[in-house]
């Protein structure tokens, strides 16, 4: 029986303290905040999105994408579902996407929490741990109060996503301070700010719209999706745009060019629009650009679209590739996750430390960024299992 501490009460401490727990060890999850899963009660909307039946090749950006394709696929979605009916909760798929069936993530939370407290697990709320250092019997995990003395240490304290002090947030300080590498902390699934003045029109404000979204990055075009796209005061946000965030963080980062092409009529050609707003303009002589637009648009995105404009050619090729230049993506307490973390190279298959056995990163700690979808809680889990496994 191994003496376990956990930093970070998440979805990912929960469910590896569950683990470990079960395997007959004692286990101590040390939580920062004065409630623990603060972060899941939000996921989905509220609803938990807990996995994903789809195939999560090529769901996650990281340093190493193998090693998350293995993890996951030693314990991803029917494992998930497995584990969770095993606690009593129901289940519901919403075009490939779990949730619970009654779409409660303070149930999801609840049962968890039951869950440890009924293997004995203690949970130390308000302890924000400051430091971990390496003993001749294992480490001593320093919170701002008291130490705690530990065969192993599982530090899955999270990235700085919604998070409202990101200094508390240890992971990658205490990996560097081991000497292993890491990656900066970088938002996404998170909206984008436009730069300069090209956007700058409130007029489209609060409209949202189904648009295909196209990332282009110096002036490649790489990934498209397609979605409701909400028309900000700040930019463009949305599932498609969040997706695309993905893929645009660290380019951004690097100072590279980046903009989204929208197509806000994916359903038609620009020919076939051309001729749509030459027929309405024909049959209504009294009608202007914008009223021709206004026949397939919302008004206010209409009046954005057709500002400037006076032929229906140029009109539907704006409405067909509207070019969003981004400035920048909103800043990490407005993201969902983070890019960056301890990089996957330098954990061994089950997530150890190769340089300092004993010592796990598991969850949003490690350089894991998964897609919308509940990718994100399938790695919180399947990271989880995977530390638990190698403790015996």
């Amino acid at each position: 029986m191994k003496n376990v501490v956990i930093a970070g009460g998440g979805a990912s401490g929960f469910a590896a303290a569950v683990f470990l727990a079960r395997k007959g060890h004692r286990v101590t999850i040390l939580e920062k905040n004065e409630v623990p899963l603060k972060k899941l009660l939000v996921t989905g909307n509220g609803r938990c999105n807990l996995t994903n039946l789809e195939n999560l090749k090529g769901k996650y950006v990281s340093s190493d994408p193998e090693k998350v394709e293995a993890v996951t696929a030693r314990f991803g979605a029917a494992e998930i579902m497995d584990f969770f009916t095993g606690l009593g909760l129901a289940l519901k798929s919403r075009e490939r996407w779990i949730y619970p069936r009654n779409d409660s993530a303070a149930l999801v939370s609840r049962f968890l929490q039951l869950e440890a407290a009924s293997l004995k697990v203690k949970v130390k709320t308000r302890e924000r741990v400051t430091g971990i250092v390496r003993t001749e019997e294992g480490f001593t995990v320093h919170t701002e109060t008291w130490q705690y003395p530990a065969d192993m240490v599982v530090v899955s304290t999270g990235s700085i996503a919604s998070v409202a002090d990101p200094e508390t947030v240890i992971s990658n300080s205490v990996a560097e301070g081991f000497g292993l590498k890491t990656r900066p902390f970088l938002p996404a699934l998170t909206g984008m700010k436009g730069k300069g003045d090209a956007w700058r029109n409130a007029k489209w404000a609060g409209v949202r719209v189904n648009a295909r979204c196209r990332l282009v990055i110096d002036g490649e075009r790489l990934q498209e999706e397609e979605g409701e796209v909400q028309l900000t005061e700040y930019g463009i946000s949305g599932i498609p745009v969040f997706q695309l965030s993905l893929a645009a963080s660290k380019p951004l980062s690097e100072g590279k060019n980046v903009e989204i092409l929208l197509d806000f009529l994916p359903e038609m050609t620009e020919e076939e629009v051309a001729l749509f707003l030459e027929k309405a303009r024909n049959a209504h002589k009294e009608y202007t650009l914008f009223r021709a637009v206004t026949g397939l648009l919302p008004e206010k995105l209409a009046d954005s679209l057709s500002e400037g404009i006076k032929e229906t050619e140029a009109a539907a090729r704006r409405i067909k590739n509207y070019v969003f230049p981004v400035h920048s993506l909103c800043g990490p307490e407005r993201a969902q996750v983070c890019t960056g973390g301890v990089d996957l190279t330098e954990l061994d298959e089950h997530l150890q430390s190769k340089k300092v056995p004993g010592l796990f990163f598991i969850g949003e700690a490690c350089d894991v960024a998964g897609r919308c979808g509940g990718f994100n809680l399938t790695w919180a889990f399947s990271s989880a299992a995977a530390a638990s496994l190698q403790i015996s």
